[in-house]
């Protein structure tokens, strides 16, 4: 009968026999963030990036960086680019080809005596995109980073678009597709103001004399984080 010792000879001597330990792939969980206060943000004057704090009534405090980044064109809007390109050489093929003027500019008459109107308007099955630049013009693109400041943590929080907005109002001013991100604006600070609420509410004095634009009203954060559970292992 064959017994099988707990010990393994060596050449030099006698070496215990050790178990080797097999890892399972680790699994993944959905873990919850949340985040609610009254934020203030300060905007760099040509908006490329915003960082600022959110205040809590449990006296947590979190803090937000955020960086503007271009999104690709999609198949879409390369299509309505080369669209808009031809929209404009056909508009220019107008001004040019209007009779008896110069510039887009026409001297026929009417039968009433009135000049003609300038004929600059879109041809038949052509869509204006003047309404479409300036909704696109006013959406940006950011990557946000939420810092704990009492755990620690740091989390990338999905693709945050910002719809900027002309005049005062109270409009929400974040908007993400993968979470439940709300940040009511209810004042836009500048100039000498901004540099006020950025020392009492901010506090970095890197910020002052930036011509920053401070932002402030309630934020909420919701999103889920995925995270790592820890090893398994098995014998």
């Amino acid at each position: 009968m064959l017994v099988l010792d707990s010990t393994v000879e060596s050449s030099k001597g006698i070496m215990p026999f050790v178990r080797r330990k097999r890892t399972h792939s680790a699994s993944l969980r959905n873990n919850q963030v949340e985040a609610e206060g009254l934020a203030w943000l300060c905007f760099a004057d040509d908006h490329s990036w915003f960082q600022g704090n959110i205040n809590t009534e449990d006296e947590s405090n979190y803090s937000l960086y955020g960086t503007r980044y271009m999104v690709p064109l999609s198949p879409t809007d390369e299509e309505d680019e080369s669209g808009e390109e031809r929209l404009e050489d056909q508009l220019g093929n107008l001004r040019i080809s209007t009779r008896g003027g110069s510039c887009g500019e026409s001297t026929e008459s009417s039968s009433d005596g009135e000049p003609e109107p300038n004929n600059n308007t879109v041809p038949k099955g052509l869509k204006s995109s003047s309404s479409k630049l300036t909704k696109s013009s006013c959406q940006e693109y950011y990557n946000v980073t939420l810092t704990d400041h009492f755990s620690g943590l740091r989390y990338q929080l999905p693709r945050i678009t910002v719809n900027k907005q002309d005049g005062q109002g109270k409009y929400n001013l974040f908007h993400c597709s993968d979470g439940q991100i709300t940040f009511e604006v209810q004042n836009i600070f500048k100039g000498q103001k901004a540099d006020m609420m950025i020392q009492q509410h901010i506090g970095s004095p890197s910020l002052l004399g930036q011509k920053c634009l401070v932002y402030t009203g309630p934020m909420n954060i919701v999103f889920n984080d995925v995270l790592e559970n820890g090893r398994s292992w098995c014998l």
